[in-house]
C-alpha cells in the first residue's frame, strides 16, 4: 500500500508544514542520505532523464516514462536555520534574509514559501500572491520540457523535489481559495498523477472540489488546529468511489502497487 500521506494542514507554509520537520533532519543530520536513493537508480539529478522516447516490447511500442529529480541546493541549510528562528519578533529580519537567499539561489523555492507565509501573516496579501506566483513560475520552468509538458514522475520521495511539490500545492490551494476551481483541479490532478503515493494529499482536495466544497468549508471541517487527522482519511474512503472517472486509475495504481 502507498504510504499514509503527510496530513499537516497547508495553512502554515514554514518549517513545520508538509514534512519540513523531516526534511530539516534529513538535510542537516544526514546530508549523504540525499544522494542515497540516486545511487540505486539511473536517474540523474537536475535533469529530466534523457532516455529514448520509446522501446519495443513484442509488437507494441512502449513510451519511456520521464522522471524529474531536482539538484541539491546549498542554501537549504541556511533556510532551515531561518525557519527555526522565525517568530513574530524576528519576522522583519527573517524577511530580509529570505530575500537574500532568493537572490543567492532563485530556484530553491521554500525560501519563497516562507516569505509568502510571513507576508500573509502581516496582511500583505497582494505581495504574498506575487511571491507565490514567482515561485510557481520557477517550479514550472524547472520540471517542464521545452513543450511545456510535465514529467511523468515527480516523486515526493526525493527530498530534492519537495520544495517544488510544496510550491505547486500551495498555488493550487490559492487558486481554489480564489474560486478558480478548474485551474486548481488541474494542478491537483497533475500532482496526483506524477506522484500516486500522494504524500501531500492532493486526492483529498480533488474529491472536495468534485463534491462542491470550498476551501474554507474543507478547512472548517477537517483542520484540527494545524493538522488533519483520520477523519479526513475516512471521509475520502467513503466517498471517492462516487467518482470513478476521477479516481479509477489511481485505485488501479494502488492495487498494482500492493
Amino acid at each position: 500500500m502507498y504510504d499514509v500521506p503527510e496530513i499537516n494542514s497547508p495553512l502554515r507554509f514554514g518549517a513545520f508544514a508538509l514534512g519540513q520537520q523531516v526534511d530539516m533532519w534529513l538535510a542537516n543530520a544526514r546530508p549523504n542520505l540525499l544522494r542515497s536513493r540516486s545511487a540505486n537508480f539511473t536517474y540523474l539529478q537536475n535533469i529530466i532523464c534523457n532516455m529514448p522516447k520509446s522501446k519495443k516490447e513484442g509488437n507494441v511500442m512502449v513510451k519511456k516514462r520521464r522522471e524529474y529529480v531536482d539538484r541539491d541546493h546549498d542554501v537549504m541549510g541556511d533556510y532551515y536555520d531561518l525557519c527555526e528562528r522565525y517568530n513574530r519578533k524576528t519576522a522583519k529580519t527573517i524577511k530580509k534574509q529570505l530575500k537574500r537567499l532568493i537572490e543567492k539561489d532563485p530556484d530553491f523555492l521554500d525560501s519563497y514559501l516562507l516569505l509568502y507565509q510571513i507576508l500573509q501573516d502581516e496582511g500583505d496579501l497582494s505581495e504574498a500572491e506575487k511571491i507565490l506566483d514567482d515561485a510557481y513560475e520557477r517550479a514550472l520552468k524547472l520540471i517542464t520540457d521545452k513543450k511545456g509538458n510535465w514529467p511523468d514522475v515527480l516523486e515526493w520521495g526525493w527530498l530534492e523535489n519537495r520544495h517544488i511539490i510544496r510550491t505547486i500545492l500551495n498555488k493550487a490551494i490559492s487558486l481554489w481559495k480564489n474560486g478558480e476551481r478548474d485551474n486548481a483541479l488541474d494542478l491537483f490532478r497533475k500532482l496526483l498523477k506524477t506522484n500516486p503515493a500522494d504524500n501531500v494529499g492532493a486526492r483529498h482536495y480533488i474529491l472536495a472540489i468534485r463534491m462542491n466544497m470550498s476551501f474554507e468549508k474543507f478547512e472548517k471541517r477537517f483542520n484540527k488546529g494545524g493538522y488533519y487527522d483520520m477523519e479526513l482519511m475516512d471521509w475520502f474512503d467513503r466517498n471517492y468511489k462516487k467518482f470513478p472517472d476521477e479516481f479509477g486509475w489511481w485505485e488501479t495504481a494502488v492495487e498494482n502497487y500492493e
